[in-house]
């Protein structure tokens, strides 16, 4: 293989890997979303249906919804409670800003890949290096075995590629047995 070859193959892999961590970040996103959406709910439906319900129906009616009422802003001060404990905002500031910052690595390496440019060994230096600190910015939020494998499984998904390990090209995002792109 010439330098030239080399070069783009390590573009290609970069491409391939900042794909696959991009939808790590896109994944949490969705599911820390709906979490906060869920807790913002509670949080306004309970006090709105008790309170219109009491209205409506007038006082005889209070002591038959503060038991459920009573249950329901129970389990809406413990999710408040958990979420709060478990960073769920923080968390979910830095998985939109990760998937932001892998999906412009992505397309800078997508760019050196198909357009080779004159000066590609110095932008690949350059890329090369805003790609280690986001690596490193990543590994700090505790990427699990099972969302690299799905990682995996997205990133050959879309290129249309075999897996080394199980020697399948991915047909969806469900996930299979192979402990290198699925058990996700």
């Amino acid at each position: 293989m010439n330098d030239q070859s080399v070069l783009l193959k390590q573009c290609s892999d970069k491409r391939f890997q900042a794909f696959g961590t991009g939808k790590i970040f896109e994944r949490r996103v969705k599911r820390l979303e709906r979490r906060r959406n869920w807790i913002t709910y509670l949080g306004i439906a309970v006090p709105l249906l008790v309170g219109s319900l009491g209205l409506s129906f007038g006082g005889n009616w209070v002591k038959y919804l503060a038991v459920p009422a009573g249950i329901a802003a129970a389990i809406q001060l413990i999710l408040s409670l958990w979420s709060l404990v478990a960073r769920w905002d923080d968390k979910y500031v830095y998985a939109v800003s990760a998937m932001q910052a892998q999906t412009k690595l992505f397309n800078s390496w997508d760019f050196l890949a198909k357009r080779q440019p004159a000066n590609l060994e110095q932008r690949i230096d350059d890329l090369a290096a805003e790609d280690q600190r986001q690596e490193t910015s990543d590994i700090a939020q505790g990427i699990l075995p099972e969302e690299k494998r799905f990682a995996m499984r997205a990133a050959l998904y879309h290129y249309g590629l075999v897996c080394l390990a199980c020697k399948i090209q991915p047909p969806s995002m469900k996930a299979s047995k192979c402990d290198t792109c699925g058990n996700f």
